[in-house]
Formats: C-alpha cells, structure tokens, sequence
C-alpha cells in the first residue's frame, strides 16, 4: 500500500477537520498501531488494513458520510490491488470503530485512539475541540473527564493507558480548581 498516495487522498478531508485533527493525528495512531503490532507479532494482523484504519479513523465520518466519498476511496484501494470485499470489509470496521471493534486490528486502532485522549496532548486536543464547539471550560472538563471511562480493549493498551490517564485526570483536577 503506497500510504503517501493515500494522505494525499484523504487531505481534503483532513483539511475540513479542526485544528485538533489533523494529518499529524492519524500519522501518530498509525505509528502506535504498527508498534503495537510488531509487539504483538505482526503475522498476527494485516498491516495494510490496520495502518489504513489508523489513517481513516479521524476522518470516518468524511469518508462514510457520502457514497461519493466511499467511492473515492475504494477506487484508490482497488488501485492500490484490494479485492472490492476486502474494500467493504474496511468499510465495515469503519462503521463499527472506535466503539464497537470487533476484528484483531479494529481493537488496536481504538485502543490507540482512545490512548491518544489521555496525557496532555490528548487534553490539549479534546480542549481544542470542546473550544471549538463552543463548550465552556466547565463542559471541556466533564467532556474528558467521560472519555476517562472508555474500554481499553488489548492488554498492550491496558498497560500504556495507565499512566497517560493519570496525567489526565490530575490535569482536569487542576483545571476544575482553577475555574473554582
């Protein structure tokens, strides 16, 4: 899979996006991913399919919100040699992540995903996102303060999580004593 080719696919898309998803968003959940599953054992994934998901996974709703944008898409896969099935497969995982992961490399994915909303980069972005809708800074800090309880699916997920949501929490603590 030439993943340069599918960034410049999805920079359109990326470029409707917030400040606080960008590119650089989804070239870091492709890293953690490919790391995860080098750790893992990568015989155990289909590469293509989890670093493609890491890269679709912020801009999900773009992709899946028009059959246009789908065919898009599919085309570039069906280019790059994916069968149309392995391409509704992808868009399948699309449709269930980052809540409902079914397959071994949807379970990465959201587990990355979930992991990149912890620490103080994850703080500074769903800040940037609560902001953005305008939210206050009171609603910013329930809005995180709920992305603390989602499901961490794989135990190498698990054990990263721990720390980056401790982060998290003692910097919504001080946020909610600074606003009183």
């Amino acid at each position: 899979m030439d993943f340069f080719r599918l960034r410049k696919v999805l920079t359109a898309w990326y470029g409707a996006q917030n400040p606080a998803i960008r590119a650089d968003h989804a070239e870091r959940l492709a890293a953690k991913v490919q790391a995860w599953a080098k750790t893992a054992g990568a015989a155990d994934y289909d590469l293509d399919l989890l670093t493609t998901l890491a890269h679709l996974l912020p801009v999900r709703t773009q992709v899946l919100a028009t059959a246009a944008n789908r065919g898009t898409l599919e085309a570039f896969l069906v280019e790059q040699g994916w069968p149309p099935l392995r391409c509704r497969e992808l868009f399948h995982s699309l449709e269930r992540l980052p809540d409902k992961p079914k397959l071994p490399e949807e379970l990465l994915v959201a587990d990355a995903d979930t992991l990149q909303q912890f620490g103080v980069l994850g703080f500074a972005r769903q800040l940037a996102i609560c902001t953005e809708r305008g939210l206050s800074l009171a609603d910013c800090a329930e809005a995180i303060l709920r992305s603390l309880s989602r499901k961490i699916h794989t135990p190498v997920g698990q054990l990263e999580a721990q720390k980056p949501r401790q982060v998290l929490r003692e910097l919504v603590a001080e946020l909610k004593r600074a606003l009183g």
